[in-house]
């Protein structure tokens, strides 16, 4: 029997953010319920609304000084005004745990504050590693930080078992565990899906565009662009203009704005192939490259179109392909060996349709039903 659980989600990203961590808040707090979630986060004036909400949401705004320069520092002025607030929302909604998603150490740090002001049990959620990939000022407080993080928390979660495994091995004195992104599965589906070689093939490039993914991203699409038979859809127009910026001609590329989940789900399945590509190299550490597992995984995993993941050897995103054989694996930064690739998937239907049954069954590990219930079980055990 599970006891009444309220757990206060403290984010940077949160609805109507269509940024990815924002997202996956929110499908959580949605399965979580108005009963037994709270959650906090940075205002945002830039989106639309794209779904309903069912349960408390909150905004702070740390920017109160409206500097259009600075962002990230200004923000900490506002530092203990915002923990302040959070304190009061805490109690007044009676809370009784605080789960912190993490790429933004303010919120890290203010929910670390909360924590301790409210005596309540404390999860970082990891999405990214920390310390490890900063530099400067900024790793310098990392140091101060997240060895204070560790120690206060009941138990610190990660994305993926990559992320977990790494953790666990960097700091032994610390308790890891794996809290998987949660998503709306859709009813598994019968595969009935063939490319048309009458007609262009379309790619799919979906998520954000950052180092973790740059120069991957920019050779993957310069090899279709370069080829009349194919067509580029790219999901997400900041995207589109960070590739056009690395030399991809914006009349090449078919852009899409953002979707509610039902109608990005059919604009995916319009296209062929699925493009997941991860930084062989870039400006990061090479400890993020080889840990991150891309969030922009999971609905192609389970958008019933082969995937094609350029990405180096070793990594664990490329691991996990290999282990589950959910996708086309390119590890070469030869663009005719990705071309190869490509063709491959185009003309071997027996190879296509076993990745796609493959990604079918291993992708239910992310419904956000089952993260539900592991949140929950980790909650009553640490507490």
């Amino acid at each position: 029997m599970i006891k009444p659980q309220r757990v206060l989600i403290i984010s940077l990203g949160v609805y109507p953010t269509n940024q990815a961590m924002a997202v996956l808040i929110h499908a959580l707090a949605k399965e979580l319920g108005t009963d037994h979630v709270v959650v906090v986060g940075e205002q945002c004036d830039t989106d639309d609304p794209w779904d309903k909400v069912n349960y408390p949401l909150f905004y702070v705004n740390p920017k109160t000084l409206g500097l259009k320069r600075g962002k990230d520092y200004q923000k900490w002025l506002s530092y203990p005004s915002v923990v302040r607030r959070i304190i009061k929302i805490a109690e007044e909604q009676k809370c009784t745990s605080i789960l912190c998603p993490f790429p933004d150490e303010f919120y890290m740090s203010v929910s670390l504050a909360v924590a301790k002001k409210t005596n309540l049990p404390f999860y970082p959620w990891f999405h990214n590693t920390y310390l490890e990939n900063r530099s400067g000022f900024w790793e310098a407080f990392a140091r101060y930080l997240q060895p204070r993080v560790f120690r206060q928390a009941k138990k610190v979660l990660t994305i993926s078992e990559g992320l977990t495994n790494y953790y666990s091995s960097a700091y032994p004195e610390t308790k890891f565990e794996t809290l998987l992104h949660g998503f709306n599965i859709p009813e598994t589906r019968s595969l009935n899906f063939d490319i048309d070689k009458k007609e262009k093939v379309r790619f799919a490039f979906t998520g954000s565009f950052n180092e973790s993914c740059r120069e991957a991203s920019v050779r993957l699409c310069n090899v279709i662009v370069s080829y009349p038979g194919y067509e580029l859809h790219v999901f997400g127009k900041s995207a589109a203009a960070q590739l056009n910026n690395y030399g991809i001609p914006e009349e090449k590329m078919v852009v899409h704005g953002f979707y509610s989940d039902e109608k990005f789900l059919e604009k995916l399945q319009a296209c062929h192939i699925m493009l997941l590509p991860h930084g062989f190299d870039g400006k990061w550490k090479q400890i993020e490259f080889d840990t991150i597992f891309p969030t922009r995984t999971i609905p192609l995993l389970f958008s019933n179109r082969p995937i094609l993941l350029h990405s180096p050897q070793k990594v664990f995103l490329t691991n996990f392909f290999e282990k589950h054989k959910c996708g086309f694996v390119n590890t070469s930064k030869d663009e005719s060996k990705i071309k190869e690739t490509i063709r491959n998937i185009i003309d071997d239907k027996i190879t296509r349709d076993s990745v796609l049954q493959n990604a079918q069954r291993i992708v239910h590990k992310y419904d956000v039903k089952n993260v539900k219930q592991h949140l929950w079980d980790i909650l009553e055990a640490t507490n």
